[in-house]
């Protein structure tokens, strides 16, 4: 009886896995989403964004070991998320209502080829970089950017307390 119950085990998990492959290999979504490293992609994303706050627990003086925890705790939060098959089944959704299929190969073609890979190697850098250079030059601005607001603001105020 055990040994029965091994083989349909055995058996299920084999279909199972069997029947990804070939969901993988017939939904162009599915292909794309392996070549781009979604779930990779994801959780670096998320522990680029996260980074700022693990800084200010730093400077609020909580311990390197506390903020260790804090980003352990975060790396398997981050993980659940991009590794949901929820999600994924949904992004293979989003992908199929904004491309056609014949558009989903091409992007496959594409990520295949090697331009198409030194993309994906480099854009997370690019993109990086670029947000960095984007927060500079926002500065830059920012001053008069905020003086406008408080003008616009003390306007409406004024506004506001006449009768």
């Amino acid at each position: 009886m055990k040994t029965l119950i091994l083989c349909i085990f055995a058996i299920a998990s084999f279909s199972s896995a069997f029947g990804q492959i070939a969901d993988e290999e017939s939904s162009p979504a599915l292909q794309l989403m392996k070549l781009i490293k979604l779930e990779q992609t994801m959780n670096d994303a998320s522990k680029a964004a996260f980074s700022p706050y693990l800084n200010q627990l730093r400077e609020q003086g909580i311990p390197e070991a506390g903020v260790k925890e804090v980003s352990d705790a975060a790396d398997v939060y981050f993980n659940q998320v991009a590794t949901d098959p929820d999600l994924k089944a949904e992004m293979v959704k989003l992908y199929e209502k904004e491309f056609s299929k014949e558009e989903l190969l091409e992007l496959v073609a594409f990520y295949k080829s090697p331009i198409g890979q030194k993309s994906l190697d480099v854009m997370p850098a690019l993109m990086n970089t670029g947000a960095k250079l984007g927060e500079k030059y926002a500065q830059k601005y920012a001053g008069n950017f905020k003086v406008e607001l408080q003008r616009i603001m003390k306007k409406y105020q004024d506004d506001e307390e006449q009768p």
